[in-house]
């Protein structure tokens, strides 16, 4: 450093500093000297870059789950890849034919049931059966992609009476069970059956429509051109308004034709300048109100009668004893909101205390029922009588939310307090989820 200082003092006349080689080559040996370092300096700093993005992700990566136990339909299908130890041909058993292969032996047929107090055929054979009931079809031109409909055999069912009838196709069969109520009569007279009905139900359906009356059914017609007369059958409320206290309710119609309801489920009906939106009809299990299984119904029931109030074996229309008053009953607790219900069972037994259920429902949006169940609480809690409170609260907390789910609502840490001040007790045990993230 002294030497470049000294270096530095010699001057020109023009005020030029004038350097001497040796100068000159000690400069460019440290100006090489700082170059180097600081290329090494450079190449330190990625390799520090490189090693804090690397702890970075080792940071933020999850812990790894343990993994689920397998159950019995994983462990089975791991068993069933597994490849069989060779075995003889003479010991291997057949390959299942296919299932096209197995229809094609199947022959097709269907059973009509007859009804109980009706002895269709009586007396005849087989033979003389199956031509009635050929000679029935051809009198309704009976056909089927230009084929004509026949029967083949027939076969009477024991101890219902019910004829099972057979013939070429599946087809044919459906074809002939969906008609069965336009040859069935042409076959035997005794052989009464009524028409398949398709049905569809209506929303908003104001509270002073009579479905069943013949003036609504031909105003629906009137207003509705794309039914036709002969495809609406009739019509009945699903839930009446005068039991819901609405001014609106739903109905179910009827139709023949088994396209209309899916036309009017996507189209929907005009009725006095309303629009009926429709809506698939699910019909509910088939029971026998004579002998109350399922399955069937009471005009094809052949079992003994059972009565709904006795259980003894005679008609429930017929019963004459005595209906008991029950011996407790339910007392609907004010509501201030549809959020919210509440009811007491009451019992007439003195030594029996009431118990009372809450229901309450919590928007996930507005967080509304938390206070509305402060309010109610406040106002008629009682904390003598044994409570239920059964909530959809849609909120998060440790204490019911799956491994792993950290997310926390203060809604629900003012629910938990509500509840506790209350004198409620978290049912589920601690840290049993009610929800699967």
């Amino acid at each position: 450093m002294e030497a470049w200082l000294e270096a530095t003092k010699l001057t020109n006349a023009d005020g030029n500093v004038v350097l001497a080689p040796t100068v000159v080559k000690l400069v460019t040996a440290l100006l090489r000297k700082v170059s180097s370092a600081l290329k090494d300096t450079r190449q330190a700093n990625l390799r520090v870059d490189h090693l804090e993005a690397r702890l970075t992700k080792l940071t933020v990566k999850p812990h790894p789950l343990p993994p689920k136990p397998m159950g019995w339909a994983a462990v089975a299908g791991q068993a069933a890849g597994r490849k069989a130890p060779d075995m003889p041909s003479s010991m291997r058993p057949a390959p299942l034919p296919a299932p096209k292969m197995v229809n094609e032996f199947k022959a097709s047929a269907l059973v009509i049931c007859r009804v109980p107090d009706q002895t269709p055929f009586e007396g005849m054979a087989a033979a003389q059966i199956v031509q009635n009931v050929n000679l029935a079809l051809e009198m309704i031109g009976a056909e089927l992609d230009g084929q004509a409909i026949r029967i083949t055999a027939v076969a009477v069912l024991r101890p219902s009476g019910d004829i099972k009838m057979y013939m070429a196709t599946r087809a044919q069969a459906r074809w002939l069970m969906e008609q069965k109520h336009k040859w069935s009569t042409i076959a035997d007279p005794r052989l009464v059956t009524q028409a398949a009905r398709y049905s569809v139900v209506l929303h908003s359906v104001p509270a002073e429509v009579q479905p069943a009356s013949p003036e609504f059914l031909s105003r629906l017609l009137a207003q509705n051109p794309s039914i036709t007369p002969h495809a609406l059958h009739s019509a009945r409320w699903l839930s009446n308004p005068e039991v819901t206290k609405k001014t609106h309710g739903l109905i179910v119609v009827n139709f023949l034709d088994k396209d209309l309801p899916q036309r009017i489920e996507w189209g929907g009906l005009k009725y006095e300048g309303l629009y009926l939106r429709g809506l698939h009809y699910m019909r509910s299990p088939t029971q026998c109100f004579r002998c109350h299984k399922l399955g069937h119904v009471a005009v094809c029931c052949t079992k003994e009668p059972v009565c709904m109030n006795c259980c003894g074996k005679h008609d429930t229309k017929m019963c004459q004893a005595e209906i008991e008053t029950p011996k407790s009953f339910i007392q609907q607790l004010p509501s201030l909101s549809p959020l919210l219900m509440a009811l007491e069972l009451i019992s007439t037994d003195s030594t029996a205390s009431p118990l009372r259920l809450i229901s309450c429902y919590n928007p996930p949006s507005s967080f509304e029922g938390i206070p509305l169940l402060q309010e109610w609480l406040r106002a008629h809690l009682i904390r003598s009588t044994p409570t239920i409170l059964a909530m959809d609260s849609n909120l998060h907390h440790p204490l019911w939310n799956p491994p792993l789910y950290r997310h926390t609502h203060p809604q629900a840490k003012k629910l938990i307090h509500t509840c506790g001040s209350a004198g409620f007790k978290l049912a589920s045990p601690k840290g049993t989820p009610t929800f699967i993230s």
